[in-house]
């Protein structure tokens, strides 16, 4: 995932993706892939990066979120979406 640099509230995400790693450059800036297959345009240092997992979810079946309909803090302070799924 990105960090999201444009991100100004809270109730924002602070982080885009996930994203494929497609390769590193000669100055260390990795080029990424969304699960679309879709070549990002600029390139990100190590820094603008979180690694998720290991897993390799672009194998996975994916699926797009229409709408956030609601969305509230669960006992652990996490914040928990409704969501309707396009399709």
């Amino acid at each position: 995932m990105i960090i999201d640099k444009e991100c100004t509230k809270k109730s924002d995400p602070a982080h885009e993706g996930p994203y494929k790693i497609i390769h590193k450059n000669k100055g260390g800036a990795y080029i990424l892939m969304d699960l679309d297959g879709t070549i990002l345009k600029c390139n990100y240092i190590p820094s603008e990066l979180i690694l998720i997992s290991n897993m390799d979810i672009f194998q996975d079946e994916v699926y797009k979120i229409e709408t956030i309909i609601n969305h509230h803090s669960n006992k652990n302070n996490e914040i928990e979406y409704l969501v309707k799924w396009k399709g």
